[in-house]
């Protein structure tokens, strides 16, 4: 990967495709919003932290970017400014832990439905919650446009480490906007490589089938708008262990699995054995991708047709097949940049995501642990499930059309 460095001046740049198909979907400004929690035990430095979470900030310039837009232009621009986060304390301490658990959850939804001025405003929010005196909830929010679900494991872990006092990474990271550029060229490239990927993606797009209706499945109000709403569930110690002991505990082959399982279990409930599942692949196909932060996730199409008479290790292995077919030319997936990407127009009907939860730096007196990560998908899907293996569980988020669905229909599913 060629990384292209732009010139170091606050002149504002083009948003990346995937921050472009975010501004298409939704002109007034992009409404998702990535969120994680972490719990800290021990004794809790707050004016470290706080210091910790500015040189995250710094380190990566995305978390402090703004989108300012001229008039009568569909999207914005981007461009790099100095805003540092916005830091808020709460303390829980006098209320029981029924009490705690509810108020907690009101204060995520309080930071994940704030309104945000892209132009001008702090768009990087931290939460600090005050449970007792040796326990802390940190909230971390900031737009989609902003940050995926890799992007939160890489906060989280740049984050404990300042904290303590270490460097995340021996370099730092290459910026969102190094990506964004080097993204372009490689769509615009006409090499052996470019012809291939996007004739896949050509062909992918002319494949996608007609959106899953699932069986309990309720027609939106007419003018009605979408609305995201979450069930999370993390699996008991024995269904991961189960899991885990099919793929040998390597976890090599449980992305594949449990897409696989996502896949018939939707395609059953909508009657459609050939369904299009939207996978998401993380962006970050290159070794000097892995610790940079912002939106490089994307859903592309795979057309999972399920065959009756396979069993379930042909089965997984035909998924894997296709997931890593469609991996290898993910970076193509947009198309050229006088083109829209695929789909824009297109009904999003079952998602799925899987990432890896990294483990964050510790020191006696103090731990830090990853509690809740999501990140909503800039794209609207009926229902979405995200799978984040961690080293006790499996946590699983179900997001839904709320238009569509009730919480026992997906608790059903």
């Amino acid at each position: 990967m060629t990384v292209i460095t732009p010139p170091e001046t606050f002149e504002s740049f083009r948003l990346s495709p995937q921050q472009r198909q975010a501004w298409l979907l939704q002109p007034d400004g992009p409404s998702q919003r990535a969120q994680c929690s972490v719990r800290i035990q021990g004794n809790l430095r707050v004016n470290a932290l706080e210091s910790a979470l500015g040189q995250v900030v710094e380190r990566h310039e995305i978390l402090r970017t703004l989108f300012p837009r001229m008039q009568s232009v569909k999207v914005p621009a981007q461009r790099i400014s100095h805003v540092p986060p916005s830091w808020r304390l709460v303390d829980l301490t006098g209320s029981s832990p029924a009490e705690q658990a509810i108020a907690v959850q009101d204060l995520m939804l309080q930071e994940r439905d704030s309104v945000l001025d892209f132009e001008v405003g702090t768009l990087m929010h931290a939460l600090v919650v005050k449970l007792s005196e040796g326990e802390h909830l940190l909230v971390l929010t900031a737009p989609s446009v902003c940050a995926d679900i890799g992007s939160l494991h890489t906060i989280g872990r740049d984050l404990s480490a300042l904290y303590l006092g270490k460097e995340p990474t021996e370099e730092l990271p290459i910026q969102y906007l190094q990506f964004s550029e080097w993204q372009y060229e490689v769509l615009e490239s006409d090499d052996e490589d470019g012809e291939a990927g996007h004739a896949y993606w050509r062909k992918a797009g002319e494949e996608i089938s007609q959106a899953s209706r699932l069986s309990f499945e309720a027609e939106p109000a007419e003018g009605s708008l979408y609305t995201t709403e979450s069930h999370f569930v993390k699996l008991d110690s024995a269904t991961w262990s189960a899991l885990r002991a099919f793929d040998n505990g390597e976890e090599t082959l449980l992305p594949f699995l449990l897409a696989a399982c996502w896949n018939l279990a939707t395609a059953v409930y909508g009657g459609q054995m050939d369904q299009t599942l939207w996978y998401e692949v993380s962006g970050r196909k290159y070794d000097e991708l892995h610790d940079s932060v912002g939106l490089f996730a994307a859903h592309v199409p795979i057309r999972a047709a399920m065959e009756p008479e396979a069993n379930v290790r042909q089965t997984i292995e035909h998924m894997q097949e296709l997931i890593r077919a469609a991996t290898d030319v993910q970076e193509y997936f947009w198309g050229a940049p006088s083109q829209e990407s695929i789909g824009t127009d297109v009904e999003r009907g079952i998602g799925f995501s899987f990432s890896i939860e990294p483990v964050l730096d510790n020191s006696t007196g103090t731990t830090f642990a990853f509690e809740r990560v999501s990140a909503c998908a800039i794209e609207p899907f009926k229902v979405r499930l995200s799978c984040i293996p961690s080293r006790d569980g499996l946590a699983l988020e179900f997001a839904y059309d709320a238009r569509r669905y009730r919480n026992e229909d997906i608790v059903r599913l």
